[in-house]
């Protein structure tokens, strides 16, 4: 009976020092950012004349991130080569805290927003607001407004995309620019796409710079 206890009290004692770990790391990372109270209106875009600082350790970044989260953004996201800055943060509610991160890979540029669940003690979700990337053959540019789109007094993000590109002439080239947009709303937990939204309304109210026009 006493080697049981003993078993029960170790168990508990490593999930104690566990749980400590991992809110050490998460107080750790968070130092990186600036708490703010979430403003009406937020909007983000690329600026390519932006001083950059790298405030966040790549390899202590990465290693907190879900690889999962990092998927679609895997062009610019590499542990060894990308420069992280740490933006600011807001919370949600009691338990959901927003990390807006920007990432650079050479001339390419990534802000994200990390969701952040503190009872589960982990990152659950990631949103991309902004991005510049591509090559000589074309480019392709995000940017975001994020404000309360539906009065529930949670944010919600337009997100416009820029996609620029060259097709060649005979004597010459043609420049295309092609714009769309979305509809991103706060729900469950995480921001949910809308399949049904005005998308020319949506592109003519909330712009975004464009480095082509």
């Amino acid at each position: 009976m006493l080697v049981r206890y003993s078993k029960i009290g170790y168990w508990l004692l490593l999930m104690v020092y566990s749980q400590q770990v991992v809110t050490a790391q998460s107080a750790k990372f968070t130092k990186q950012f600036q708490l703010i109270d979430l403003p009406d209106t937020m909007h983000i875009e690329i600026d390519q004349y932006a001083t950059r600082t790298d405030t966040i350790p790549s390899e202590e970044f990465f290693k907190q991130i879900p690889q999962r989260l990092l998927h679609d953004i895997d062009h610019i996201a590499d542990p060894e080569t990308a420069v992280v800055l740490g933006k600011e943060y807001f919370k949600l509610d009691d338990s959901t805290f927003v990390y807006w991160v920007e990432i650079h890979q050479s001339w390419f540029q990534n802000h994200s927003l990390f969701i952040y669940n503190s009872e589960q003690n982990k990152f659950t979700d990631r949103i991309t607001v902004a991005e510049l990337y591509g090559g000589d053959g074309g480019q392709s540019l995000f940017g975001s407004w994020i404000f309360d789109f539906d009065g529930d007094k949670k944010p919600d993000i337009v997100r416009q995309h820029v996609e620029y590109y060259v097709i060649p002439k005979e004597d010459d080239v043609e420049t295309v620019q092609e714009k769309s947009a979305e509809l991103l709303l706060w729900r469950n937990g995480h921001f949910e796409l809308q399949a049904n939204s005005n998308e020319q309304d949506l592109i003519k109210r909330f712009p975004v710079k464009s480095f082509w026009d």
